[in-house]
């Protein structure tokens, strides 16, 4: 019964056969080669990994660049528009063409009273210019009174 069971270890974990040197080499060769090119193809899949993670990441950047952009063509779309509503207003509508008038260049109707305010800043330079008066005329500058 021992026998049979020594037997039986024997084949079951090996039993310690020498073998020729020359297989071990040949062993010991495959071993090598196949460690590097597992070691190849790891640091293969890592660039390949590396490569994909900084594509997503540039990928996100410029959706979100994209995104901003679209917002910004929105926005300006919209102030085109209403610079557009404008500038039609200004060519057709004479209430409009006069209000910019006043407001922009200064201009008064025949009649108005003209206020000029001198600002605190300026002291007696402007002062001599600062009065009151009316307007008899049809609208003009107040440069050419």
């Amino acid at each position: 019964m021992i026998r049979a069971a020594s037997a039986h270890w024997d084949d079951a974990i090996g039993s310690t056969v020498r073998v020729a040197p020359h297989l071990r080499r040949k062993v010991r060769v495959r071993r090598l080669t196949d460690a590097i090119i597992l070691a190849i193809i790891l640091a293969a899949s890592a660039l390949c990994v590396e490569f994909y993670i900084r594509s997503r990441a540039e990928l996100a950047l410029v959706v979100n660049r994209n995104q901003a952009a679209s917002e910004r063509v929105g926005a300006l779309s919209i102030k085109i528009e209403k610079l557009e509503r404008d500038v039609k207003a200004l060519r057709t509508d004479p209430k409009v063409i006069e209000s910019f008038a006043r407001q922009k260049f200064g201009f008064v109707r025949g009649g108005d009273v003209v206020i000029r305010v001198q600002p605190e800043d300026d002291s007696r330079a402007v002062n001599k210019s600062a009065e009151s008066r009316t307007i008899d005329s049809s609208p003009s500058h107040p440069s050419t009174q």
